[in-house]
Parts: structure tokens; sequence; C-alpha cells
């Protein structure tokens, strides 16, 4: 559904509403942006009152030239009129790309080109965060369409596939679904873009244009007369905050999930260092008492079967110690058995000395 033709006082369907996530930050439940109910007749309104003040701000800067450095009023004036030629930039895109373009930036992708999955998430199946960047033209809003149908045709197959336990068709599937998520990325990143500190830092400076002209007019035009004549520029302000809500929640989380996986990894470390003592540990145990029941073999029958006991629980060990080393994490639950298994080694080889110091 091409959002730029519904009339002034039409609103979104449930199904296609583009959504923002709550303020909630545990939740991922998705609600609906404010319609955007413009024509192109009054977006154009809006560009000629932007443009109008914007020549009345060349004239009074044109005219403080030679005002002296620092004045506040002279830079103030500056400073709004570059804002203001932002936000014409901004009208212009809007009123050449109306009719011919999908979606609208700082908005989520169009319902009509998530997968299921997607529709209830923050991220697309290829990590990209779901909130439009800039417009999409017809023939990549086609191209995206086609991706997702072909996508969920593909996840159908494969669970046929699974279910016939057919190896050679699951192999085919997955192959054709990473070129798939390859295309999708490649296309959909154009109009999305990363989920970067930069990008933040773009959309707190856009709205922070925003709403300096905003101020502006309400102080030229008066409060009422403002809003109601600048409803367009007001509601693209609050879809920048929304916006920059969303993705400073997001990058939060991500440089959270980044400190525990660092976190995560300096323990796992550390679990492999103590792992590796414990194998030295029950080495140089076991070689010992491979030593001493050499010795006594054939003359203290009682001290090789205590060195068999101790010998079986090193075995033991040893075994788990192999297997976690094959593994990619180490459980703590692991090291505090080795740890207790050391302890009854240690202590069955102290048991072993006093029996050798024994009379037979």
């Amino acid at each position: 559904m091409r959002i730029e033709r519904l009339g002034a006082n039409q609103s979104f369907p449930a199904s296609t509403a583009e959504n923002v996530v709550k303020d909630d930050k545990n939740a991922l439940e998705i609600r609906p942006f404010e319609p955007l109910n413009f024509t192109k007749n009054l977006i154009e309104k809006e560009l000629e009152i932007v443009r109008d003040h914007l020549k009345r701000l060349w004239h009074h800067t044109q005219e403080q030239i030679d005002v002296p450095p620092g004045n506040t009023s002279s830079v103030h004036l500056f400073s709004i009129r570059q804002d203001m030629q932002q936000i014409e930039t901004d009208l212009v895109q809007r009123v050449t790309t109306y009719g011919a373009h999908f979606g609208v930036p700082n908005r989520r992708v169009p319902n009509e080109l998530l997968t299921a999955e997607e529709k209830t998430s923050h991220f697309s199946e290829e990590s990209l965060v779901l909130v439009l960047s800039g417009y999409i033209p017809s023939k990549a809003f086609q191209k995206l369409l086609s991706l997702r149908e072909k996508l969920e045709n593909s996840k159908k197959e494969m669970a046929e596939a699974e279910s016939s336990e057919n190896k050679e068709q699951v192999q085919r599937l997955k192959s054709g679904m990473e070129e798939i998520h390859k295309a999708r990325k490649a296309m959909m990143l154009s109009f999305t873009g990363p989920l970067t500190k930069k990008r933040l830092q773009k959309i707190k400076t856009k709205a922070k244009c925003y709403r300096n002209c905003l101020l502006y007019f309400k102080k030229e035009l008066g409060e009422f007369n403002a809003e109601t004549h600048l409803r367009y520029l007001m509601i693209s302000l609050q879809d920048l905050d929304k916006h920059f809500s969303l993705l400073t929640q997001l990058l939060e989380e991500q440089d959270k999930q980044k400190q525990e996986e660092i976190t995560q990894d300096i323990h796992l470390k550390k679990r492999r260092v103590m792992v590796d003592k414990f194998h030295d540990n029950f080495k140089l145990v076991d070689n010992q008492l491979n030593t001493m029941y050499a010795k006594y073999q054939d003359t203290n029958p009682h001290v090789c079967a205590a060195i068999t006991d101790v010998s079986d629980k090193i075995r033991q060990a040893l075994t788990l110690i192999d297997a976690e080393k094959n593994s990619k994490n180490i459980s703590i639950n692991t090291v505090a058995k080795l740890e207790q298994i050391l302890k009854s080694c240690l202590s069955g080889y102290e048991n072993v000395k006093q029996q050798i110091g024994r009379p037979v």
C-alpha cells in the first residue's frame, strides 16, 4: 500500500500501520505509529510556509553580516536558517516522491515486506533494524516483496523436506535460502541502514533541527497557528523522536549483550586455565601412583588396592577433562566436580602413603 495516497481523513488499516516499540525496555511488543494522513497538497502548503520564512531569514541574516562577532541574535538566525534549509530539502523530497515510493523515513518497514516473525520484532531475519531511513522506490519494493514470498515458500518446503527426512532437498533449500537472505539484506540495507551510534547521532541532529524550527514558527506564527498549519512537520518530529528512542534502547541492549559476552568469555578462559591445572595435577598424582604400584604390586596387595581406587577416580577425571576440552563451553559445575574429584584423589594418595609406612 502506498501510504502517500491516503486521503486527508483516512487512516492506515491495522495490518499495514508502521510501528514503534513501547517504553518498556523488556518488551518486544509493537504499537502503531500515529497515521500519516497527509495529501500532497497539504505538504506543499507547509513547504510554501517554510520557503516564505526561509526568504525572510535570508534577508535578516544578510542584513546582519556587518554585525559585530559574538552577537547571539545573529548567530541564532544563521542557525535557524540552516535548519530551515534542511527542512525545505526534506519537504521537497517528500513532495517529489509522493505516490511513487513506499514507506516513510523514521517509520517501520511496511508489513507487506516482512515475514511473520519480523512483524513482532525490531530486526529482520538478516539482523537489520526494521525502521526506514529513506523511501523505497516502487521497483525495489516489488523486488523485496518477491524475496519475502520466496523466503516464506522456502520455509514451507524446508519443513516438508525435514519431515520426510529428505537430506538432499534440505541441503538444497538451505543453500537457496542463504542466497535469498543475502539478496534481501543487500537491498533492504539501502533503506533501513545499520544500527550504529553514527546513525543515532544523525537522527538526533535532524530532530534538533526540526525542534528548533518548530519553536521558531510557534514564536513567529503563534503556537495555535503553528500547530494547525505545520502538522506534517510536527508529526515528522514525533517520528524522529520515536526512532531515536527505539535505536537508543536497541544500542543499549546491544552494548549490554556485548559486555555479557565479554564477561562470559573471561570466565570461560579462567575455567579453561583451571581445567588445565587440574589436568596437570591429576597426571602428577597418577604418575606417582603408577611408580608406587610397580614397587609394591608383588609385596603389598592392600597398598595396590588403595592405589587402584585412586587411579580409577583419576581416569574418570581425565575422561571428563578430555570431553570438556572439545566443547565450546566449560560449565562451572564441571569445574566444581573436578575440584571435588581432585580433593578425593589427594586424600586417597595420602592414605596410600600412610599404608606404605605401616608394617605389613
